[in-house]
């Protein structure tokens, strides 16, 4: 880990040059990424980094397949909501097929929460499905009240989105207390620190939010988070699942050829 950040800091400010698309500086050196090598390499890359993560928490816990499919689930509801607001205004007279994809990952989420409610297993998670269910419920509610009153109060659109869109920002955030909780407490902050301080932000802010220059702005940051990450789980002094061991070198050398892409470009 050591060799990789100082390698990585040591390259940062000698920089390079090269024509690019999203320059960062690091003092007073540039660092370029070409449009084409982030399309083409970086991002599915990155992608599979993403889908790398979820498939280790699932292997680390028999139950937590149901904890992916629910935050899965609440990140449909989220797109959905955006799409209904995005194609539809006050002025508009008909959105009912938005509507209807947002109730179909509504009633999706429902039923995914009663299951883990009727688990008596995930007991110690209870405040916490309870919590996400009163606010899954509150959503539901605000939602039909909004499409109800949607055409009779225009002026009302602003602040009621902005409303709903916080409500949904707090399920996304207890789905996402959820996403570890069978993962052995031996190695739970760890993932719980690569999943805020690394794959949360790849997510939002490259993969949906589409914003390449975050990624050559944060390279240091989004780096030592995830060789923390890959040195507690693969040389720390407990014990991390072998056989899924092999995904997080896997997972490093996907990470490092990114690093070499940007750092060569």
């Amino acid at each position: 880990m050591l060799r990789n950040i100082t390698s990585l800091i040591f390259i940062f400010f000698w920089g390079l040059q090269a024509k690019a698309s999203y320059p960062a500086y690091v003092g007073n050196k540039e660092i370029k990424v070409s449009d084409q090598s982030f399309n083409r390499y970086i991002k599915p890359q990155l992608r599979n980094l993403y889908n790398d993560y979820f498939y280790l928490i699932k292997e680390l816990g028999e139950k937590n397949s149901n904890s992916i499919q629910l935050f899965q689930s609440i990140d449909k509801i989220e797109k959905n909501w955006k799409k209904w607001i995005e194609n539809c205004s006050s002025y508009k007279e008909d959105c009912s097929n938005f509507y209807s994809s947002l109730i179909k990952s509504q009633q999706r989420t429902d039923k995914l929460l009663l299951d883990m409610l009727q688990d008596e297993k995930g007991i110690q998670d209870l405040e916490t499905l309870n919590e996400l269910s009163v606010l899954v419920f509150n959503f539901q509610k605000r939602t039909l009240a909004f499409k109800n009153d949607i055409f009779r109060f225009p002026k009302r659109w602003k602040k009621e989105t902005s409303l709903i869109s916080s409500k949904l920002s707090h399920m996304k955030v207890y789905a996402e207390m959820i996403l570890t909780k069978d993962i052995n407490s031996n190695f739970k902050k760890d993932f719980d620190y690569v999943w805020v301080h690394f794959f949360k932000k790849i997510n939002l802010e490259i993969l949906k939010g589409k914003k390449p220059s975050y990624l050559i702005s944060r390279l240091e940051e989004l780096n030592w988070a995830w060789n923390t990450f890959h040195m507690k789980v693969s040389k720390g002094q407990k014990s991390f699942n072998k056989r899924l061991l092999n995904t997080v070198k896997i997972m490093h050398s996907r990470w490092n050829s990114i690093l070499k892409v940007i750092l060569n470009t």
